[in-house]
């Protein structure tokens, strides 16, 4: 099966705490999306080895995820190392996902790190030839995702962008919520943890608002790339449902002077003036998008435009 999306965790409920925000708005797209468990978590200090399977298997229901595998690597053990790095080509290889998320780059837990490293190198060595991986008795054929994109967990990364889940937060906290022997549930006994505490997890609905304030929206994930993300068009940053309809001005400055105008404008409205024809797209959004059409060669140039709010 192949899958859009495949998300890496160093132990089970790292992908429902960090990135399940994202799998769900993929979900909703009618993408594939898949999770990978590095670990059992079985150094974990409540539940045990069950009950973190039976939490996964219940937060996999409440994901709608397509494909979940556990690679039961050491948990607090395993290395970046040869036969890891093998174990996670074969499962990229096999899902063939255009997407790889995984653990943060560097993190309060050591095996976060270990794992954000990790399966970064295994996803540019699943595109080798050279390496060969079997399902089965059949060889693989090589794989490489087009994005690495790392998660954000307990320490205080800069994101490269942010992502909005607003629409979905609510399916995310039940998904944290399926591991009930790991977070904060005054029906189970046992010792107090780091993340079994209230705040944990008041902490985590905390960076997912602080991160939508800055995006314009009630909740964000953020991720960090250590490739630059291109886009084709600007679709891809406007925000859909962003501040009310209101004045928008512009400038475009022509090689005999600057003209400015200004209305009230909304989307895709024609603005015609004797010397230039400007269609305004988007332009009920926070960026105005301008396209603009000299309709006489030669005698007005566009240099330069700016637009503002």
């Amino acid at each position: 099966m192949k899958l859009d999306v495949l998300a890496f965790g160093a132990h089970p409920d790292d992908v429902e705490l960090s990135c399940s925000g994202l799998l769900l708005v993929e979900k909703k797209n009618g993408k594939k999306i898949g999770v990978i468990d590095l670990t059992e978590g079985e150094l974990g200090t409540r539940g045990t080895t069950e009950t973190r399977y039976e939490e996964a298997a219940l937060a996999s229901v409440i994901l709608g995820l397509d494909a979940r595998e556990n690679l039961r690597l050491a948990d607090g053990f395993f290395n970046n190392d040869k036969e890891s790095q093998l174990k996670v080509i074969q499962v990229i290889r096999k899902y063939k996902p255009e997407v790889v998320l995984c653990n943060a780059i560097e993190d309060r837990h050591p095996d976060h790190g270990k794992a954000g490293e990790l399966v970064s190198d295994a996803a540019f060595l699943s595109g080798l030839i050279k390496i060969e991986t079997f399902e089965g008795n059949t060889l693989q054929e090589p794989w490489r995702p087009k994005y690495v994109l790392h998660y954000i967990q307990d320490r205080e990364l800069d994101p490269n962008f942010l992502f909005d889940i607003t629409d979905v937060y609510d399916k995310k906290l039940e998904s944290i919520y399926a591991y009930k022997t790991q977070f904060h549930n005054p029906e189970i006994e046992g010792p107090e943890t780091y993340i079994s505490k209230p705040e944990f997890l008041d902490n985590i609905i905390y960076r997912n608002r602080i991160m939508g304030k800055r995006i314009g929206v009630k909740y964000a994930e953020g991720y960090i790339s250590r490739k630059k993300i291109g886009l084709r068009n600007l679709d891809a940053i406007i925000k859909e449902n962003g501040n009310p309809k209101i004045q928008k001005y512009f400038r475009l400055k022509f090689s005999s002077g600057i003209e400015e105008k200004s209305s009230s404008v909304f989307h895709r409205k024609q603005i015609k003036s004797n010397r230039q024809h400007i269609t305004l797209l988007q332009s009920d959004f926070d960026v105005v998008i301008i396209h603009c059409i000299i309709c006489a060669p030669g005698i007005f140039h566009a240099r330069e435009f700016t637009c503002c709010i």
